[in-house]
């Protein structure tokens, strides 16, 4: 399961998708960041995930100002 922010970053970054996926990250936004804030892994000190999850966060904080 680890890999789930990787696969999520590469969604949240694509700078070519459609309005509408913005529109609905956008709209969801703040279930997205309370759902990776509690999120993590079997491993406590998994530092390559950590840092996945915190590109992923700064991604979608990054939607809204975007606006």
């Amino acid at each position: 399961m680890p890999s789930l922010p990787i696969h999520v970053q590469l969604f949240v970054a694509n700078k070519e998708q459609p309005p509408e996926i913005t529109s609905i990250l956008r709209a969801n936004r703040s279930k997205l960041l309370r759902f990776l804030k509690d999120f993590t892994t079997v491993e406590k000190d998994d530092k390559k995930f950590e840092a996945d999850k915190a590109t992923v966060i700064s991604e979608i904080l990054a939607l809204a100002e975007k606006q």
